[in-house]
């Protein structure tokens, strides 16, 4: 049996490689933005409630992996 330890200071370094990256948090924020302002489409696509949601849970999942970080 082994044992690994990981000081506190250490997590957020541990679970940031598995969040979104910034492109994504990006695009998710401008899709939100997009959604906000009455627009039909962002980046050529039509926006739908659930890529507005699934935007949501991308800011989340980043927000989350950089300790509440985002903003």
């Amino acid at each position: 049996m082994s044992l690994t330890f990981i000081h506190p200071d250490e997590i957020m370094f541990a679970i940031l490689p598995f969040g979104p990256d910034a492109a994504a948090v990006a695009e998710a924020e401008g899709l939100i933005a997009a959604n906000r302002g009455g627009l039909l489409r962002f980046k050529g696509r039509m926006i739908v409630l659930i890529y507005v949601e699934k935007a949501k849970l991308t800011i989340e999942r980043a927000r989350h992996a950089m300790g509440g970080v985002i903003s």
